[in-house]
């Protein structure tokens, strides 16, 4: 930008100014301010004019700047709306995830032929159960109860396989409605069942042999094949008592 500056008198501004004879002439700066699309004369006395230049050219700046801002950063509430929309994605994914990685954790630990927890699984919470008896100590117990059925082999050879793979989801039923609902029956074998008892001592696992032993007696009554079960159980802190006497 350039400017040139010019100096008149009263009487050049044009006949609508009065020349008093008590009025001292004053002199006028006339600022002209030349740009490269703009063309502007100020008019004020001298050193007045730069102020309002810049002041104005300040404020078109602020104008522009605002503007600019406005249109290219989104709201904060879009932001957040668009945050919500990924994440929503993200989780109904994931949910899919975990359901399908069930089913096949369903299919690595549960026995397809009687729907109970197969042998694996039976390992792995027998393993758990060591675990957290010997850091508890002598305080806490647990037992397992094994289960055969027997003379299964002559049912087969007599009835066929038919029969006999009734007869094993027949037990694996008779068990789970017998037993307590946080006990975990599993089938480790063709005809062997084992079931983990928390918290029950050698004591309890008499009554519940007991107990077991009436409900097949009952069950039988109604069978045209009546089912034998062979039952035993070994109990924590017990069970350690012998291991280390083995050692």
């Amino acid at each position: 930008m350039t400017t040139r500056q010019e100096r008149d008198t009263p009487g050049d501004l044009g006949a609508g100014v009065s020349r008093a004879a008590d009025v001292e002439p004053r002199t006028v700066s006339r600022q002209i301010c030349v740009t490269d699309a703009l063309r502007c004369y100020h008019f004020c006395e001298p050193g007045r004019f730069a102020v309002g230049i810049v002041l104005a050219q300040v404020g078109f700046v602020m104008k522009l700047a605002m503007a600019k801002k406005q249109t290219t950063v989104p709201k904060v509430g879009d932001e957040l709306e668009a945050q919500l929309v990924r994440l929503s994605r993200q989780n109904s994914v994931l949910r899919k995830e975990i359901a399908r990685l069930q089913i096949y954790r369903a299919m690595a630990y549960r026995d397809p032929l009687t729907g109970l927890w197969n042998r694996r699984y039976f390992e792995e919470r027998l393993k758990e159960e060591f675990s957290r008896s010997q850091r508890a100590g002598a305080g806490r117990k647990f037992s397992v109860l094994m289960i055969d059925i027997n003379h299964f082999k002559e049912i087969n050879d007599q009835h066929g396989h038919q029969a006999g793979d009734v007869l094993l989801r027949w037990v694996g039923e008779f068990l789970t409605t017998h037993l307590r609902t946080h006990d975990v029956p599993c089938r480790t074998g063709g005809d062997e069942f084992a079931v983990l008892l928390p918290d029950l001592s050698a004591e309890d696992c008499g009554r519940i042999m007991e107990r077991l032993r009436d409900q097949l007696a009952i069950a039988n009554r109604e069978r045209a094949v009546p089912v034998s079960l062979s039952l035993g159980t070994a109990s924590w802190p017990e069970i350690a008592t012998i291991v280390a006497g083995a050692n």
